[in-house]
């Protein structure tokens, strides 16, 4: 994994700091700095494919390999905080692997694995890749469903948030 550089920073505060549609693009971007879309266009065109790991793991460590995010930079989220709640718990949490500007979500037992990948020009863009061992692996686009959590709409910013909640003990945050 790359540590992060001022650049890498700089673009991040920059494109936090945008409001409004001009980051909601209805079109692909001609050209991409997200891994994850780089990645989605070879998976596409069968130039790579993703390993499948055998047991509770599937396509996780192929495609942590693919977008350059060591496994070591795991965090865990025992809140119901994502759109497979229903099997999140502190008992089951979320496992979240990141980089300067991609993230992976892996819940056990989940139908998908959740990606989100920023980019400097075109914001976030939201992924999910099914768990379920398939010929031909694909991710597919899920912006519309993940804008309802990553874009508050108080203040209409596009965010990659992790932040600390007391989960009860069925995982729902304490108020």
């Amino acid at each position: 994994m790359k540590p992060a550089t001022l650049s890498s920073i700089v673009s991040l505060i920059a494109v936090t700091s945008l409001t409004g549609l001009a980051l909601l693009r209805a079109a692909e971007p001609q050209s991409t700095l997200s891994p994850v879309a780089d990645l989605a266009a070879k998976l596409e065109s069968g130039e790579i494919t993703l390993d499948y790991q055998p047991g509770p793991l599937g396509y996780l460590p192929s495609l942590l390999q693919h977008l350059d995010i060591t496994p070591a930079s795991q965090l865990l989220a025992f809140s119901k905080t994502s759109f497979q709640a229903a099997i999140i718990s502190p008992k089951t949490p979320r496992a979240v692997y990141f980089s300067d500007n991609t993230s992976v979500g892996f819940v056990p037992g989940g139908d998908v694995l959740e990606l989100i990948s920023l980019t400097p020009r075109d914001g976030l863009w939201f992924y999910t890749l099914s768990t379920e061992r398939t010929a031909k692996p694909l991710l597919e686009r899920r912006d519309a469903v993940c804008f309802s959590c990553h874009v508050p709409q108080s203040n209409s910013i596009q965010s990659m948030l992790t932040s600390s909640v007391f989960p009860d003990p069925n995982g729902m945050e304490r108020r």
